[in-house]
């Protein structure tokens, strides 16, 4: 089950950075900064929690593996 959250967590780093791509790309170079602030702080947060979601997945593949030896 923690290979689900493995992939999930990098779903989730991978749309951060199209969003980052375009927050900077399109809205930044396009001269829509309110847009861009939004989307940025959108995308951190995505970010966060996809590698959150990465550390816990490896935690628990870890542990799964050390309590079963």
């Amino acid at each position: 089950m923690s290979w689900v959250r493995e992939i999930l967590g990098y779903i989730l780093i991978l749309t951060s950075l199209y969003g980052i791509y375009l927050s900077y790309f399109i809205f930044y170079r396009g001269g829509l900064l309110v847009e861009s602030i939004g989307a940025t702080v959108l995308t951190v947060i995505t970010l966060r929690a996809g590698v959150q979601l990465l550390k816990v997945a490896i935690c628990a593949r870890i542990a799964s593996r050390t309590s079963g030896a």
